[in-house]
């Protein structure tokens, strides 16, 4: 399986680019619809048209740098035994209250009736949370009026503070993908180790660098006593401070990435550290 995993190596003190998106949400073509069959595996009971993600680390004033991921995906259901791509699990990880934040969620379902094209919105009472353990946390997602023909779309942000947990990236599945890209931007101050697991070469693979600075606001009371930080008043000075960096862009992508096979004696597809 042809995937990206970025582990973190070394963390010192302390939407993309020009590049248009592979995807918008809600775009879904009557092509995509009328579809039947995937031609270049007529056995696929699904195929993901586009798979787009990004990881953007951010300085936040409140929290101080950040993980942003966000990603969209389109799915087209072609069998019965494609339907269980209509669910979706996400995995947020926690340390004691500190957790990861899951925001913008946004699923429909599309199907053609009678020449027209059809949604099906997400409801709340669709999006499940369950407690795995006192670090983890599935929030598990059912998309409605999954049938053959359909057409599905998911898109999702987490903002992380575990500078640590950087999204990973599957490039391949059990069933086929059109096109897969994954997107990071990474300020100078860390450097993570990238490994690349799988025989399937990329379709695109660049690195590139530009400048970028965020802006530190300090705000101090003034007055007798103990000098204490404070947001805003009057009583208060407020000091500001740019700072700059050179920010480290990343884009991988994978056009037609064949469905994964299960080997005999193959024990996982995940690489463990």
């Amino acid at each position: 399986m042809k995937k990206i995993i970025l582990g973190i190596l070394l963390l010192l003190p302390l939407a993309s680019y020009s590049q248009k998106l592979p995807i918008k949400f809600g775009d879904v073509s009557l092509d995509e619809l009328k579809m039947v069959r995937y031609e270049k595996d007529t056995t696929a009971p699904a195929v993901v048209l586009v798979d787009y993600g990004e990881s953007i680390i951010d300085y936040n004033q409140e929290k101080g740098f950040v993980i942003k991921f966000e990603r969209v995906r389109r799915v087209k259901i072609l069998t019965k035994d494609g339907y269980d791509w209509g669910n979706l699990t996400i995995q947020l990880y926690r340390d004691g209250s500190t957790e990861e934040d899951l925001t913008s969620v946004k699923a429909i379902t599309y199907n053609l009736e009678k020449g027209k094209i059809v949604e099906t919105k997400l409801k709340n009472d669709a999006i499940i949370r369950e407690e795995t353990d006192k670090n983890l946390r599935n929030v598990k997602i059912a998309l409605p009026n999954v049938k053959e023909g359909s057409v599905i779309e998911v898109s999702y942000k987490v903002t992380s503070p575990f500078l640590f947990n950087f999204q990973d990236w599957d490039f391949q599945s059990t069933i086929p993908i059109v096109w897969g890209e994954y997107r990071a931007r990474i300020p100078e101050y860390f450097e993570y180790k990238k490994l690349m697991q799988g025989y399937l070469a990329l379709s695109i693979n660049e690195t590139s660098e530009v400048k970028r600075s965020f802006e530190l606001v300090y705000r101090e009371k003034i007055g007798g006593g103990n000098t204490s930080t404070r947001f805003g008043g009057s009583s208060s000075s407020t000091e500001r401070e740019r700072v700059e960096y050179t920010e480290k862009y990343f884009r991988w992508a994978l056009k037609d990435a064949p469905a994964f096979r299960e080997e005999p004696f193959l024990t996982t597809t995940e690489i463990i550290f």
